[in-house]
C-alpha cells in the first residue's frame, strides 16, 4: 500500500479546528511526503533499492534510520503495521513511481485515507 497525499492544508485546518482560539497552527508538512508499505512483501520491495539490512531481526519494529532508497534521501521507520518512509516533497514523485514499479510484482497498490493512529498501531483495520 502506498499512501496518497492529503489535500494541502487539510491537517492544519483540522488541528486549528481542534485548538480553536487557544493556539495557532503553522503548516510545515508541504516540505515532506510520507509513504507506508504494509504486508508480507513490503520489506522485499524496499530491499530492491535500500542500502539497509531490513531483516526484521536487524531492523525490528520501533527502529528508524535515515538512508537513501532509489537514489532518494528517506527516513525509514518500522511501525507495528508496516514501514513508513518520509522523503522531501521534491523527491516524492520519483520515490512513489519507483515504489509502484518495484512493488508491481508483489501486488503493491496505492491507497488513501489511512490515519496516523492506524499506522502507529493504535487502531485496528
Amino acid at each position: 500500500m502506498v499512501l496518497a497525499p492529503a489535500a494541502p492544508g487539510a491537517s492544519a485546518a483540522r488541528w486549528q479546528g481542534l485548538l480553536g482560539t487557544s493556539g495557532a497552527v503553522v503548516e510545515l508538512s508541504a516540505g515532506l511526503a510520507a509513504f507506508f508499505l504494509a504486508g508480507a512483501p513490503a520489506r522485499e520491495v524496499l530491499r530492491r533499492g535500500c542500502r539497509l539490512d531490513l531483516d526484521p531481526e536487524v531492523f525490528p519494529q520501533g527502529c528508524a534510520a535515515a538512508t537513501h532508497m532509489a537514489q532518494v534521501a528517506v527516513t525509514l521507520a518500522a511501525l507495528p503495521g508496516g514501514l513508513l518512509l518520509v522523503t522531501p516533497a521534491s523527491t516524492a514523485r520519483h520515490l512513489r513511481e519507483w515504489l509502484l514499479h518495484a512493488g508491481r510484482p508483489f501486488g503493491l497498490v496505492a491507497a488513501s485515507d489511512v490515519s496516523v493512529a492506524r499506522l502507529a498501531g493504535e487502531l485496528r483495520a
